[in-house]
């Protein structure tokens, strides 16, 4: 989610003012606590003061001294009649239990028949209650949660007292025994004339106070911090009402300052660089924006510096628009010449009763060094050449065209090939001002003789492809044109025989490197074509051209990659299929008339609709998955013969068949045996045979 940044600051602000405010809340909630509790402790030092007072000197000293001691000597007497111990763990109430059951006779109320209390029981009780009532003004004094007297006995700790909640209620409860404190020496920590101690998980203020027959007497005012944390909080409640109004008006006041000092001038800005972002989006004028901040501050020199950007993206946007253009043009200028030097080649399909060429050119730039040429010398004699000039781009296009009429040239006069090679070698040499060489195979193949006579002009050595394998021309491999003028180069020969192709490349392609900078290499190119060397010379170019796209990958292309194949006609084609599948009919029509351009239109048609028909058979009701077929063609001069052979069952199609005619099929006519009855009609002979568990269809197409 996008958040404008006038939210953004008056958030930052919002977030300031609550933490500001919580700190100081926080701080003044602790100081106020901290303030009261000690406030309530001096109370409790004060009366603490107050009773050490009464206790030592005024005229109820010797009262509450004498109540101490009577209460304490009465308390061990009776004690003493009942010594037992309560079990250990009880609770507090199950101890006041425990020691009301002993002593019932100091919890029995006057007139309930219940004991009959004597006098000076009596007045011993009414001088208690006197006491406890000074306990509880001395509690609610100081704000205490209890106060009681403690003394200790034989290792027992008795309370006087009580927790004084006996007001307002029957006064029962008044006193009680407390639990036995074995070795009792609490932990005093001195403040004062007064000490603190914890007892049962309680904090008290402790005064010990010793009378005149030895006894000492431990005054305890138990205090907490709730009834402070309580007004305390009170308080919070007041402080957070105020704070947070204060909160929402120093927003509102930041708020507003921030969008007078800051956020006018940012959205100045924004809208400018947005004005200025769609003109450039849009393609339109662009002209520069200029915010018109007013201000003195870091703001003005933001401004300025955003003008002077937009400026600057002004004058480079044009230069770039200019180069651009001039790119533009210079792109279509390179598109003209590649096509230029295109056209200045042969095509790069060609077939006749002699030959059958493909060709295959693809530059590393718009226009490249490589080239090929082919061409008859007479009717039995074809020049083929494969040329490669050093160097790229534009000087190496021109260097190409001028190297190519050059031989075509040198050739067409010399009946000798090294004549013409060393012609054309002293020709570039004498006028080569830029450098430049290039390598070349130029061959003769004469059909009469099946023999290709060639100089290898520092060229790749090309191979020649058979049904048996592959085999490279590695002959004399003579210096590159254009490089030394007096060099003396030596031409070979050998037998090409029909069916036999000749496979020529340039560098680019066994020079190729992928990601690892690994080359293509001649290793890659002798497994390609040993493995289509039954392939037609289309797919031997397009199986290469694969096997290179794969093993480059993403890598760019550095140089350029020419490949020609050159078949010596034998009037023969052999195609073979291991899959059941439709796609494979246009494959072998289409290789089919490729390799038999030169047949009659009516006999490469009716060839087509036999293998159509028979091969759509094959798989349609050929029951086995693992299908193998096999096709063979061969011409002559009267007649094209077809055989298409499987490993499927035996079956003929010819036999028991019903013939079937175009013109005279009604409907009426019993299904099936119509394709059959078309292949009879195109073909002049045809046959069925069943041997070394395969089914073989034999047909035999007349040339008109």
């Amino acid at each position: 989610m996008r958040f404008p940044i006038k939210f953004k600051v008056v958030a930052l602000g919002a977030v300031l003012s609550i933490l500001v405010s919580s700190a100081a809340l926080i701080m003044g909630y602790t100081e106020y606590l901290n303030r009261s509790k000690a406030n309530q402790l001096n109370d409790i030092d004060e009366q603490l003061t107050i009773l050490k007072t009464n206790l030592t000197t005024g005229g109820s000293s010797k009262t509450l001294n004498s109540t101490l001691n009577n209460v304490a000597t009465y308390m061990k007497a009776q004690y003493a009649l009942y010594p037992d111990e309560p079990e250990e763990g009880l609770s507090y109430d199950e101890l006041k239990e425990f020691y009301m059951n002993r002593f019932k006779f100091l919890y029995a109320i006057e007139d309930m028949g219940m004991y009959f209390m004597p006098e000076s029981e009596r007045r011993f009780r009414e001088a208690y209650e006197n006491f406890i009532d000074y306990l509880t003004d001395l509690q609610n004094a100081t704000e205490s949660v209890t106060a009681y007297v403690g003394y200790v006995v034989d290792d027992t700790f008795f309370y006087m007292g009580d927790d004084c909640a006996y007001r307002g209620k029957a006064k029962v409860m008044h006193y009680l025994p407390g639990s036995r404190y074995h070795n009792f020496n609490p932990e005093f920590v001195p403040s004062g004339d007064y000490y603190d101690v914890t007892l049962d998980d309680k904090l008290n203020k402790v005064y010990i106070h010793e009378t005149d027959n030895g006894n000492n007497y431990y005054f305890f005012l138990e205090y907490n911090f709730n009834k402070v944390s309580a007004d305390t909080d009170s308080l919070l409640r007041v402080e957070i009402i105020a704070l947070s109004i204060t909160s929402v008006l120093m927003i509102i006041a930041y708020a507003v300052g921030a969008h007078i000092l800051l956020l006018r001038n940012v959205n100045k800005l924004t809208k400018s660089a947005e004005e200025f972002t769609e003109n450039v989006k849009s393609s339109s004028k662009i002209e520069v924006k200029d915010p018109k901040v007013k201000s003195r501050d870091e703001m003005k020199s933001l401004s300025n510096s955003f003008v002077a950007l937009e400026e600057s993206i002004v004058n480079y946007v044009d230069v770039i628009q200019k180069e651009t253009l001039e790119k533009e043009r210079m792109n279509v200028e390179l598109n003209v010449a590649n096509n230029i030097q295109l056209s200045a080649l042969p095509n790069k399909i060609y077939t006749d009763d002699n030959v059958s060429i493909r060709a295959s050119i693809k530059s590393a730039k718009e226009v490249g060094g490589d080239f090929y040429d082919y061409f008859y010398l007479d009717k039995n004699r074809l020049v083929v050449v494969i040329s490669d000039v050093s160097g790229k781009g534009i000087p190496a296009a021109l260097f190409m065209m001028k190297s190519k009429e050059l031989i075509k040239s040198a050739i067409h006069s010399n009946d000798n090939l090294v004549d013409a090679v060393t012609e054309v070698n002293k020709t570039l040499v004498w006028n080569d001002k830029e450098s430049l060489f290039v390598t070349s195979f130029i061959g003769v193949i004469d059909f009469s003789k099946n023999i290709i006579t060639y100089v290898n002009a520092g060229h790749e050595k090309p191979y020649i492809i058979t049904n048996k394998g592959i085999i490279k021309l590695d002959g004399e491999s003579n210096f590159v044109m254009g490089g030394e003028e007096d060099f003396v180069y030596k031409q070979e020969s050998r037998i090409f025989n029909k069916g036999e192709s000749l496979f020529l490349f340039t560098d680019g392609l066994n020079e190729s490197i992928n990601s690892n900078r690994e080359e293509f290499s001649y290793t890659r190119i002798e497994e390609t074509l040993e493995a289509n060397k039954d392939q037609p010379s289309i797919k031997i170019l397009n199986n290469m051209s694969k096997a290179l796209e794969e093993f480059v990958g993403e890598e760019e292309q550095f140089d350029d990659v020419t490949m020609l194949v050159i078949k010596n006609n034998d009037h023969k084609l052999h195609m073979s299929y291991n899959k059941k599948e439709y796609e494979i009919i246009d494959d072998i029509v289409d290789t089919f008339n490729m390799n038999f351009s030169t047949l009659p239109t009516e006999t490469r048609s009716a060839a087509g609709v036999i293998i159509d028909e028979v091969i759509n058979n094959l798989i349609s009701y050929e029951t086995r998955e693992d299908l193998e077929i096999d096709l063979d063609f061969e011409a002559s001069k009267k007649e094209l013969n077809i055989v298409i052979s499987c490993n499927g069952h035996d079956y003929n199609p010819f036999e028991n068949h019903k013939e079937k005619y175009l013109e005279e099929y009604k409907d009426d006519i019993e299904e099936g045996g119509l394709g059959i009855s078309i292949i009879k009609d195109l073909a002049e002979k045809y046959s069925y045979k069943y041997e070394n568990n395969r089914s073989i269809l034999s047909f035999s197409v007349k040339i008109r």
